[in-house]
């Protein structure tokens, strides 16, 4: 078992300073709990607020895990919590930490993520807590998929930041994650193991190392390193459902399919849940199954009429497209194109950084997978980057348009496919499989009724998502 360095979150000083009051101690337990992603965090800013209400920092964290939520319907949340964040601090000075947080949240209530992103990065090196901050605009720059900046962050954290700092652990666990995401594992799994090292509650570092183990293709080191750090990991908030879904990959790729249900139905999709990471979790584990030829039974009705009853909401890209797949999974192409159809609205009327996200990446590759165009060249360039979300779960898109592609002997766009997985990660089974399915078109062939077939192929009332 590992050890933590890092010292009581009631230990620490908080954003507003170092008073050993009950609601600047809540407020220290719910930042730690931010950095290692831990339980409860709502209930401490709750807890911080009603002790001391001009805690701008309390009210503060609570608008950013609003935003973060990555659902619209906290809008109203985020913009009261921004609002009374704002009135606490006409009551007496700002610290450094409380400006950045407030700037942000003025630009996030514009929909500018990125500069909110921008804003709370620059405060970094002022901060009494650095590693908040960065924690806060990483969140932001992974919905936005703008993980380039963020590893540029997270580097001059690492290499400006206070090594002595309790909470410098969480800011290597930071950095690894985005050192895998650019593609530099060797790099992030020593960061990432360092950042478990120093704090063993860091759920975001156990999960960076276990991204590079399956960019990798190590899959008996991604079980026992999932395994090794269960004790840590599954006592945070609901991230932990993350780390189920990465053990559930890893066992699926060594034939494990009953050991992948097992934990689809115990640990990811239940208890129930209306976080599109969950929403994320559910589909690309049961897209993955289904691929693979594993009868899932009725376990999509329940994630479809989630997807349903959400296809109008546009907050995370990443989750718009996931649910047009469950919804495509389950045949119901019209709530498919409704979801499509509020995705391109939002093109029109949102924020110039949604517009491009949207034109440039979420329109192109929804279209694809509704089968009404063919190819989408362009966001396969940077494999759909833009939507936010890892390299690792953006997979799912590649694999759908690839087995598409397969299926519909488009040979342009199956190379293409190929071409852009083997950029980005180690070949595996999926590899093989489409390699093989490539080789057979170029003699002209297309797939013997008897192969598997993608999981959306001759759902959704036509020829699947590719025509």
């Amino acid at each position: 078992m590992l050890d933590t360095v890092s010292t009581r979150p009631e230990e620490r000083s908080g954003p507003v300073g170092s008073i050993p009051s009950a609601g600047q101690t809540a407020l220290a337990r719910a930042s730690h709990g931010i950095l290692a992603h831990g339980r409860g965090v709502g209930d401490l800013l709750d807890a911080a607020i009603a002790a001391e209400g001009d805690l701008v920092a309390a009210h503060a964290l609570r608008g950013f895990c609003a935003y973060l939520s990555g659902r619209s319907a906290l809008r109203p949340v985020a913009a009261a919590a921004a609002q009374a964040a704002e009135v606490a601090a006409c009551r007496r000075d700002a610290t450094p930490d409380e400006a950045a947080m407030l700037e942000a949240l003025a630009l996030l209530g514009k929909g500018a993520w990125l500069a909110a992103a921008g804003r709370l990065e620059a405060g970094v090196p002022a901060a009494a807590q650095p590693a908040l901050l960065l924690k806060l605009a990483t969140g932001l720059r992974f919905m936005r998929g703008d993980m380039a900046t963020a590893l540029l962050a997270t580097a001059a954290a690492v290499r400006h930041g206070d090594r002595n700092d309790p909470d410098h652990g969480y800011v290597l666990g930071m950095h690894a994650f985005a050192l895998g995401e650019a593609g530099e594992t060797e790099t992030a799994e020593a960061c990432g193991r360092a950042a478990v090292a120093r704090n063993a509650d860091d759920t975001w570092a156990w999960h960076a190392v276990a991204h590079v183990l399956e960019t990798e293709a190590r899959v008996g080191e991604g079980i026992g390193w999932i395994e090794g750090g269960r004790g840590h990991w599954s006592q945070s908030g609901d991230f932990r459902r993350h780390l189920w879904w990465h053990l559930a990959l890893f066992h699926l790729a060594t034939g494990g399919e009953e050991e992948a249900l097992a934990l689809y139905d115990a640990e990811i999709a239940a208890p129930a849940s209306d976080d599109p990471r969950d929403e994320a979790n559910a589909v690309g584990l049961l897209w993955r199954l289904e691929s693979a030829g594993i009868p899932v039974g009725r376990r999509w009705e329940a994630v479809a009429d989630r997807a349903r009853a959400m296809r109008s909401e546009t907050e995370w890209l990443f989750a718009a497209l996931h649910r047009m797949v469950a919804l495509l999974a389950v045949r119901d192409r019209r709530a498919a194109e409704e979801s499509l159809e509020a995705v391109e609205a939002v093109g029109r009327t949102g924020h110039p950084e949604m517009r491009r996200a949207v034109s440039c990446t979420a329109l192109p590759l929804g279209r694809a997978l509704l089968g009404t165009v063919r190819g989408v060249a362009a966001p396969l360039r940077d494999a759909f980057g833009p939507l936010g979300g890892s390299v690792a779960q953006r997979d799912l898109f590649l694999r759908v348009l690839g087995e598409g592609a397969a299926a519909a002997g488009d040979r342009a766009l199956l190379a293409q496919v190929i071409a852009v997985r083997r950029g980005l990660r180690a070949q595996d089974q999926v590899d093989a499989l489409l390699s093989a399915s490539l080789r057979r078109t170029a003699r002209g062939g297309r797939p013997r009724p008897d192969e598997p077939q993608p999981a959306l192929t001759g759902r959704a009332g036509g020829s699947g998502p590719l025509p």
